[in-house]
């Protein structure tokens, strides 16, 4: 399956914020798996196929989305829920 296609199921796409807060939700509710895929593995697959050589994730032109977009896939991927 295309790295871009990869989670689509679950909603998963280029969105960081979404992609994090899909994440914070699922990890709250304590739900592991859907439909009996592991929603992590695969939002982290997505995730990690789409990050650029410098090692951010944005695609446009140099700023704060920038930082504020790596941000987010980075919280996505430490998990980073306080329960």
């Amino acid at each position: 399956m295309a790295a871009d296609r990869k989670g689509a199921e679950f909603g998963l796409g280029p969105v960081p914020y979404y992609t994090f807060g899909l994440g914070r939700t699922m990890a709250l509710a304590g739900v592991k798996t859907v439909n009996g895929k592991d929603w992590y593995r695969i939002g982290a697959d997505v995730i990690l196929a789409s990050q650029q050589k410098d090692g951010s994730w944005y695609r446009g032109p140099a700023g704060a989305a920038d930082v504020l977009e790596s941000c987010w896939h980075l919280l996505f991927l430490t998990r980073a829920t306080v329960r």
